[in-house]
């Protein structure tokens, strides 16, 4: 049973950006990384590890798809939009094996501090308020999140989702995003419910 908030939001659904704060976040990126970064996070709903150290091998332009490895050492393979694939050739240039995203240091991959920074200064860049309790700031889960509840709005199923983001669970899938914030809920009610015209 959903419990509601005494601000009108569902536990479970509410830490998401909308369409328009998604679009301000990638139009203010500061370079070609940080923006390739941000949108394996939006639209392939990625991890942080997973996106910190993907390598340039798993990343097959052909057939629109990055390998994934994921918790576990779990591999799964994830459909990639064909304009974020474009940016990571460009990003690439001729650069064939090895992480896509190296770190400084000699070090051979992003750590997951660094990928954290990048998503915490976009956010500080077009003034994203985190609303999740104990958090301060844009994180990537919050895109994640964002990504699984966009996948639903657009008739995903939970199966769907769970294979998506690398869940074992479809049960645990349904839970963590099948619930509906309040304004959903409100609008199905104004569209199909309170519509009913008398005399």
């Amino acid at each position: 049973m959903i419990q509601w908030r005494s601000d009108g939001l569902s536990p479970r659904s509410q830490y998401v950006l909308s369409d328009a704060q998604l679009n301000d976040l990638l139009l203010h990126t500061v370079d070609l990384r940080d923006r390739i970064i941000l949108e394996l996070f939006v639209f392939c709903g990625l991890r942080l590890m997973e996106a910190a150290s993907l390598e340039i091998a798993r990343i097959d332009f052909d057939n629109k798809m990055i390998q994934v490895v994921g918790k576990g050492q779990k591999i799964r393979n994830v459909p990639a939009p064909g304009f974020l694939l474009d940016k990571l050739r460009k990003y690439l240039g001729r650069r064939v094996k090895g992480y896509a995203f190296t770190g400084r240091d000699g070090r051979d991959h992003l750590t997951d501090r660094a990928v954290q920074a990048v998503v915490k200064a976009a956010g500080e860049r077009i003034n994203f308020k985190q609303t999740c309790p104990g958090l301060y700031f844009l994180n990537p889960h919050t895109l994640r999140h964002t990504c699984a509840r966009r996948m639903k709005g657009a008739g995903f199923d939970y199966e769907e989702i769970a294979r998506f983001l690398g869940h074992n669970s479809i049960a645990k899938v349904a839970m963590m995003y099948g619930t509906k914030t309040f304004k959903e809920v409100q609008e199905k009610a104004d569209n199909s419910l309170f519509n009913l015209r008398i005399g």
